[in-house]
């Protein structure tokens, strides 16, 4: 391994990073998980939660599925969680993927 890589992490290990690279984004209030993925996990659908890295293709891929507070503007919150997320990237991945998205899947009341 040279000094930039890092053994792979788990999905859910993933998921753990992502969250904590972004819930301090002002206007991020959660990752976006289906209401439907209890179900899918009983009858043992695929189901690709709130965060997936995609490494078999060209050029790798972060998908990151957020929930956002209601009534702020939408693209400041984005280029904050996709900053956040590079950082991610280049420091807990080892090689920052060379595409990362973030969908806004919901938004919703700050708690």
């Amino acid at each position: 391994m040279t000094e930039k890589q890092h053994p792979p992490m788990s999905t859910e290990e993933l998921t753990t990073a992502v969250w904590e690279a972004v819930r301090d984004v002002p206007g991020v209030v959660d990752l976006h998980r289906n209401p439907l993925q209890a179900l899918g996990e009983r009858v043992r659908l695929e189901w690709h939660g709130p965060v997936r890295l995609l490494t078999d293709r060209r050029v790798p891929l972060l998908e990151v599925h957020l929930v956002l507070a209601a009534g702020r503007p939408i693209p400041p919150i984005v280029d904050a969680a996709l900053a956040a997320l590079h950082t991610l990237a280049d420091e807990r991945l080892g090689a920052p993927p060379a595409e990362v998205r973030v969908f806004v899947d919901d938004l919703a009341d700050k708690a």
